[in-house]
This record gives structure tokens, C-alpha cells and sequence, in this order.
């Protein structure tokens, strides 16, 4: 398989975090994450195309896109920039620590 990804992904085995469409925000997991995206578990739909974010209490609001949806699973795109990479970044580094994801 030819994985042309510009930034290797994490597994982060379900970290647990919400996910905000309009004005809902449901419970979904992280399944592995980058700079450029993520793959999420869900258990309500989603559409491709639908502008999302990521909730995570102690680093707000990251917003996505959602690229595709497939058997409880979706696959989210983040805009390169500062910002995300701050949230990344600091998202991983809590999670390797032990820290609280919610």
C-alpha cells in the first residue's frame, strides 16, 4: 500500500475527546493522529465534507474537516498552522505523560 501521508500518525488507541458539529458536541475516540489529521471512532453519522472540531478540555476546540466515514470510523483534515501544530503537539505529549484527555 503507497501511504503518500506528509506526516506520520500516532496511535493513540481511542483517546477519548468530543466532537463538535454545529452546535452538538458528541463523544468519539481518537484513533491515531498527526500535524494534517486524524482517524476517529464514532458512533453517530457524519458527512464528508462537514466542517467538525475536536474537543478536548484542556486545549479547546481544534477544527476539521471530515474526508471520509466508513463502518464507525471517519477521517478528519486539519489546516496546517500554528495553531494545530501547538494542539498536536501538546495533545501527544500529554497523552505519552499519562495525563488527563478529557
Amino acid at each position: 500500500m503507497d501511504d503518500r501521508r506528509r506526516f506520520p500518525r500516532i496511535g493513540l488507541f481511542a483517546m477519548p475527546v468530543g466532537l463538535k458539529t454545529g452546535a452538538t458536541v458528541k463523544a468519539c475516540g481518537i484513533v491515531d493522529l498527526s500535524l494534517s489529521g486524524a482517524k476517529i471512532k464514532i458512533e453517530h453519522p457524519l458527512t464528508p465534507g462537514a466542517e467538525v472540531a475536536l474537543r478536548h478540555g484542556a486545549y479547546g476546540d481544534l477544527p476539521a474537516t471530515v474526508v471520509w466515514v466508513a463502518a464507525g470510523e471517519a477521517g478528519l483534515r486539519f489546516a496546517l498552522t500554528e495553531d494545530t501544530v501547538r494542539y498536536v503537539t501538546d495533545m501527544l505529549i500529554d497523552r505519552l505523560k499519562g495525563g488527563d484527555t478529557t
